[in-house]
C-alpha cells in the first residue's frame, strides 16, 4: 500500500511540476540570478517553491553580458530547482530542471543522455517530465527536463569545487558549468525550502547512477550438472 500511496502521490506531483516547469519555460532574460517563486496547491496540500534563472557558464569567469550573447546567439542551459512540501504529510523532496533554449534542440529526456560531473565523480541522471516548446518568434527550441534529486547532491554541489552538466545528444555534445553564483544560489535555495526532519519522499531512488563504472571482471557461474 505504501508502494502504491507513493505512486499517486508522484503522479499528482508531476502534473504540479509540469504547470511550475511551464512557469519557468517562458523567461527570456539570460542574467544569472536568485529568483524565488512561490505556489501552493490547496487541493493537495503542496507547498512548491522555484529557483529560476540559474544560468550556467561555458566558461568560468564568463560575464553576464557573455552568457547572454551565448544564450541569444546559439544555445544556453539553466539548471533551476523545486522544492516541494506536503502539508500534514511531513515530507519533501526536490527536483533539478535542466532548462536548455537552443535553435537546434536536444530533446532532452528522448535519446540524450544527462551525465552530471562533481569534483571529478560524473552521474548520469534519467528525467521524469519533459516536454518541448517553442519561443513566441519560433526560433529557438525551449527543451526542459524534471530530475528527481536528493538534498545532499545538492548539498555537494554547493560545496564542491567544479560541477559540470554534461548533454550527450545524437550528434553533438552540450557542456555547461556552474559557478560561484550558480553553486550560492543553489545554496540558498536549499536553505531556504529544506524543512527540519521532514521525511525525504522517494529520496532512497534518486542516489543517481555512477557514469560509465569501472569494468569488473565477473567469475564464471559453476556449470550446473
Amino acid at each position: 500500500m505504501k508502494r502504491a500511496s507513493n505512486t499517486i502521490a508522484l503522479l499528482a506531483i508531476i502534473i504540479l511540476l509540469a504547470e511550475l516547469s511551464s512557469a519557468c519555460a517562458r523567461h527570456y532574460d539570460y542574467k544569472t540570478e536568485y529568483i524565488k517563486l512561490y505556489k501552493y496547491e490547496k487541493h493537495d496540500g503542496f507547498h512548491a517553491s522555484v529557483l529560476q534563472d540559474n544560468w550556467l557558464k561555458e566558461k568560468l569567469g564568463e560575464t553576464d553580458a557573455e552568457t547572454n550573447a551565448t544564450c541569444v546567439n546559439r544555445e544556453c542551459l539553466a539548471l533551476n530547482l523545486i522544492h516541494s512540501y506536503k502539508e500534514g504529510a511531513n515530507t519533501e523532496f526536490y527536483m533539478m530542471t535542466l532548462l536548455y533554449h537552443g535553435g537546434e534542440g536536444l530533446f532532452l529526456g528522448e535519446n540524450v543522455q544527462t551525465t552530471l560531473v562533481v569534483d571529478g565523480v560524473a552521474v548520469d541522471l534519467a528525467p521524469v517530465l519533459f516536454s518541448r516548446e517553442t519561443d513566441w518568434v519560433g526560433e529557438l527550441f525551449v527543451d526542459s527536463a524534471d530530475y528527481l534529486v536528493i538534498k545532499d547532491v545538492l548539498d555537494g554541489i554547493a560545496r564542491a569545487q567544479s560541477v559540470e552538466v554534461k548533454l550527450f545528444g545524437k550528434e553533438r555534445e552540450v557542456t555547461r558549468l556552474l559557478d560561484a553564483v550558480n553553486k550560492e544560489n543553489i545554496r540558498r535555495f536549499v536553505t531556504e525550502t529544506h524543512v527540519p526532519n521532514a521525511t525525504e519522499l522517494f529520496g532512497k531512488f534518486v542516489t543517481g547512477e555512477p557514469s560509465s563504472p569501472p569494468d569488473e571482471e565477473k567469475e564464471p557461474e559453476d556449470e550446473k550438472m
